[in-house]
């Protein structure tokens, strides 16, 4: 048998969502097709779990993805910098994270724990309670001006 044959039902679409969902915040499933996704490294050099992040505010979602890339670029993390060097890692905010760096900026809850979204104000990543949580609140510990 091909080591490389996957079952048709096995592969994840390559294709945007269909439009009668447009409208709806992105819904996330697991990357399963055992091929690294995207392109390039990207992310890297420092910051943390408070680093400011270039995102509008809202929902964002991440999805788990499984490093078997066969050798093909070194990923950093986005939280901590360091080299990715799990079989699964995070995809978030088109940056890649370790599963215990993304994490939410107000609780330190780890996000691959509690779900599959995150949600962004002011350059904070967030977990869902917190970021419903007294939101004008939260602007004012975590951002002083």
């Amino acid at each position: 048998m091909n080591p490389h044959y996957h079952p048709y039902s096995d592969l994840s679409s390559p294709h945007s969502p269909s439009p009668d969902n447009a409208g709806s915040y992105p819904q996330l499933t697991p990357h399963h097709n055992g091929h690294g996704g995207g392109g390039g490294g990207g992310g890297g050099g420092g910051g943390g779990p408070n680093s400011m992040v270039s995102q509008m505010d809202g929902q964002q979602g991440f999805h788990q993805m499984n490093s078997g890339n066969g050798g093909g670029p070194v990923k950093h993390c986005a939280g901590c910098g360091g080299k990715i060097t799990e079989r699964f890692f995070l995809h978030a905010l088109d940056r890649y994270w370790h599963n215990s760096c993304l994490k939410c900026s107000c609780c330190g809850a780890m996000l691959a724990d509690i779900g599959s979204s995150c949600y962004t104000r002011s350059g904070m990543i967030l977990c869902k309670a917190d970021y419903s949580r007294h939101p004008r609140q939260l602007l004012r510990i975590f951002n002083p001006k």
